[in-house]
């Protein structure tokens, strides 16, 4: 298969609710608690949170640069998914930090800021806007985003309560920024126009 073909950012016919998602997310979360913590699990956990989630960020950020050098199959939207990867980034610091500093929650380990929960939100506002852009690879995203939760509940970084904030966050701010026309902050704040992706 053709390298073009397969990052092919051209709509599926998917229909996406998030709904049976985040149910199933919750569960997880909420059985890691129940469960006591067996050393693979653990371990499993630190490698989630501590690895994969930088690599999940890098690889999204190169995925969404994609149009910009020519593998996207379409062409029409070459600059859109990079102004999504730029406007989600700062949008989710800000928002989450302000919500953060605002609230100052509790975490189990004793310190403050743990509302909501930062890594959770951003992985799950990357998985929506890579359904978006790469529906095949969507799925993976949101699997990885399900386990980078859970492990910062099994690490006992955040209460369930605070990943589960930090899923819904994400997921509205993958939204949001995958459906308003000029993005959130950018590229409306710079005043420039960007085509919208094409929905054939």
């Amino acid at each position: 298969m053709k390298l073009k073909n397969y990052f092919d950012l051209r709509p599926m016919s998917l229909s996406f609710n998030s709904a049976p998602l985040l149910g199933l997310f919750s569960l997880v979360v909420v059985s890691s608690d129940a469960i006591p913590a067996s050393v693979e699990s653990l371990a499993a956990a630190r490698i989630l949170s501590t690895w994969i989630y930088p690599l999940l960020i890098i690889v999204s950020v190169v995925l969404f640069h994609l149009p910009l050098v020519g593998l996207s199959h379409t062409h029409d939207i070459r600059t859109t998914t990079a102004w999504w990867s730029l406007d989600l980034a700062t949008c989710s610091f800000l928002l989450i930090q302000t919500v953060k500093f605002a609230t100052q929650a509790s975490r189990p380990t004793g310190g403050l800021q743990g509302f909501p929960s930062g890594h959770t939100a951003y992985s799950f506002a990357l998985a929506f806007l890579m359904l978006e852009s790469y529906p095949r690879l969507g799925p993976l995203w949101f699997a990885l985003a399900v386990g980078i939760g859970w492990s910062r509940s099994a690490l006992s970084h955040h209460y369930v309560y605070q990943v589960i904030a930090g899923a819904v966050l994400g997921l509205v701010l993958g939204w949001l920024v995958t459906q308003l026309r000029l993005g959130l902050l950018f590229p409306r704040c710079l005043r420039l126009k960007v085509n919208s992706p094409s929905k054939k």
